[in-house]
């Protein structure tokens, strides 16, 4: 009898056939399938307020579109009754609060990873607000931004009875992450005392006291002392500085 010996490589031609052909179609469609765009990189924002004098602040603007661009405007809101006075590289329009600022003529084209630093002058409001913005705007997009932290002064324009003495308090806008040491600024009108404050990670929100002692004088006219309230210790970042405007009330 013929010995015959079979194998099943005929009738596994049509099955592994079929299967190459499944493989070569759904490579074919991944190879046709769109590639993601790649997410464009966000705007970004550094504001800080350089100098403060009470009535009024400059600031300093660094702002980067994240692609390039030939043109640019960025908006943003300021404190209440606060009026933008100049913008410096760039012009500006304010409605109420909101102001947008754009570019000049010179400095429109911005590359991608780029910024444009900028120069924003500020009269603060009647209570000497030194708030800094709390966002910024590109082209419908909020950018990446950090608010600076700040001191506050409470009352900001406190009346002192010539001859006698008023309160003022002062605290952190939020937790340091060392020890703040905050000079209190005196004047020959109204002084004040004590000369620094020390706020620490756990008493930053504690508003501590200042005493304000107006002196007899000579003169029948009440007079504002100007006591700015600063940053000592140098820190990243630094807080914004603010003052209390005392108001001496004439004895005569």
């Amino acid at each position: 009898m013929e010995n015959t010996t079979r194998t099943g490589t005929g009738r596994q031609r049509p099955a592994a056939a079929k299967l190459l052909g499944v493989l070569v179609l759904i490579v074919g469609m991944l190879a046709a399938a769109p590639t993601p765009a790649s997410a464009a990189a966000p705007c970004t924002v550094d504001y800080r307020v350089m100098s403060y004098w009470g009535t009024g602040f400059q600031s300093q603007l660094v702002f980067s579109p994240g692609t390039a661009v030939t043109s640019w405007s960025v908006s943003f809101d300021v404190a209440d009754q606060q009026v933008v006075a100049f913008a410096m590289y760039g012009g500006f329009t304010q409605t109420g609060r909101h102001v947008t600022v754009s570019n000049a003529s010179f400095n429109g084209a911005i590359p991608a990873g780029g910024s444009i630093t900028l120069g924003i002058g500020v009269h603060t409001n009647p209570t000497l607000t030194n708030v800094p913005v709390a966002s910024f705007v590109y082209n419908g997009q909020t950018c990446v931004y950090t608010p600076q932290p700040y001191l506050i002064a409470t009352p900001a324009r406190p009346d002192v009875p010539e001859g006698g003495t008023a309160t003022a308090t002062v605290r952190l806008s939020r937790a340091p992450a060392v020890n703040i040491t905050v000079t209190v600024g005196s004047g020959s009108v109204v002084t004040a005392s004590p000369a620094s404050l020390v706020f620490t990670p756990s008493t930053w929100n504690t508003p501590q006291a200042i005493t304000l002692r107006s002196p007899v004088d000579g003169d029948a006219v009440g007079q504002d002392q100007y006591l700015g309230l600063n940053q000592q210790n140098y820190t990243v970042p630094m807080y914004v500085s603010t003052a209390v405007l005392a108001h001496q009330v004439d004895n005569g």
